[in-house]
């Protein structure tokens, strides 16, 4: 009675058990986007928990700390990047130059911004944060 955001028969991700039926409490599910897979559904929940984990249990992050995201193009790379800006944090990332687009759309500039393929980021990012 009490959820009105859901209906039999949605497509829903969230935080639970995975199977064909599964019991979890309302506020830990939302409706999948239509367009999004079930892999996509599957694992975006892991990929933020697992960067929310690192950010705030592990190096408890707090808002103008610098973060270097290394491989931040990939899924946890990517959620990792959305979290530090929500948590108010100077990010620089390291991914391959194919996937530099996908660090900009992340609002990364490309002074924050350094290939995977080599070990320049180390001088670069000195330059950038003394």
């Amino acid at each position: 009675p009490d959820v009105t955001h859901l209906h039999p028969g949605d497509r829903v991700m969230g935080l639970f058990g995975i199977g064909s039926t599964a019991i979890t409490d309302h506020r830990m599910i939302t409706t999948t986007p239509h367009h999004w897979t079930h892999t996509q559904a599957a694992g975006t929940p892991v990929a933020f928990l697992t960067a929310y984990y690192g950010l705030t249990d592990l190096a408890h992050a707090r808002p103008g700390q610098t973060l270097l995201v290394h491989s931040a193009a990939g899924g946890v790379g990517q959620a990792t990047l959305q979290l530090a800006r929500h948590l108010g944090l100077t990010t620089y990332a390291t991914a391959h130059p194919s996937k530099w687009d996908t660090l900009r759309h992340h609002g990364i500039p490309d002074t924050h911004i350094a290939s995977t393929r080599t070990l320049e980021f180390e001088d670069k990012f000195r330059t950038t944060t003394h």
